[in-house]
């Protein structure tokens, strides 16, 4: 294996290990974790949010959403349809406003799905 394989199997293990990504030190229970969003997101309801605050997913959305992750040819990928419907289920933020022009920036979705991605790693 040369060095660049290497380096590039240790990123792939540190996004699937990923700890939550938080603005504060401790996050109350329950909470997965804090996203500061670079650009505002109104929700359905009209509220405005500039950190997005992820619960941890229950059995119930582990049994209707699946893993947020598959394999591919032998590696772990984050699977972005799954990762949406988690983060519709721990933030109640409909997934059309999420995945809309207006919605997430590309990486506040990234690190989003790498914090539920990283939950289910620990398990």
């Amino acid at each position: 294996m040369n060095d660049q394989t290497d380096n590039n199997l240790r990123d792939n293990t540190r996004l699937v290990k990923q700890e939550p990504v938080t603005d504060n030190d401790v996050l109350p229970d329950g909470i997965l974790a804090r996203i500061k969003l670079r650009r505002p997101l109104t929700d359905q309801d009209g509220i405005q949010h500039h950190m997005l605050e992820i619960r941890e997913p229950t059995t119930a959305d582990y049994i209707r959403i699946g893993d947020p992750y598959r394999m591919v040819d032998g590696a772990i990928e984050s699977n972005p349809r799954a990762g949406l419907d988690y983060l519709e289920a721990c933030t109640g933020i409909h997934s059309v406003i999420l995945k809309s022009e207006d919605g997430l920036h590309i990486h506040d979705m990234m690190k989003s799905v790498g914090a539920i991605v990283g939950f289910f790693a620990q398990a």
